[in-house]
């Protein structure tokens, strides 16, 4: 796979190219995001001291769509956390007050949404991101 298509949302958004990158916090709110995947996928393949799995080429990508798709730039629709499942996937998650969601993405690149209403499972789907 190459470089553009792993990193476009990234280089969009330093070149400003991303229509939603109205200010300054949303372009660093992606920034930041995309500096998250990117650390991990320097790390191909490494498994930690306990045996956990770091993420898939697969689940990279797949988040890298999710970020386009959420987000276009703008941090109120990006996850306020992206971290490993241990597995070779990733949990993306972002909570607004009472609601808290999650996308669940496998080694694979197959995506599960969660939606969390007071702490209670509300909405759980198999889902893809929308290009």
């Amino acid at each position: 796979m190459s470089d553009a298509k792993l990193h476009p949302p990234f280089v969009n958004a330093v070149l400003g190219a991303e229509p939603g990158c109205s200010s300054p916090a949303d372009l660093a709110a992606m920034q930041r995001a995309q500096a998250t995947l990117s650390r991990f996928r320097s790390e191909l393949g490494r498994t930690d001291e306990d045996g956990l799995l770091w993420p898939s080429e697969a689940a990279l990508a797949c988040a890298d769509d999710w970020l386009r798709t959420m987000g276009s730039c703008r941090r109120d629709n990006l996850p306020d956390s992206i971290v490993p499942d241990g597995e070779g996937g990733l949990v993306l998650e972002r909570s607004s007050g009472p609601l808290t969601e999650r996308w669940e993405i496998s080694a694979a690149g197959a995506t599960e949404y969660l939606a969390f209403q007071d702490c209670r499972l509300v909405k759980r789907a198999s889902v893809s991101p929308a290009l």
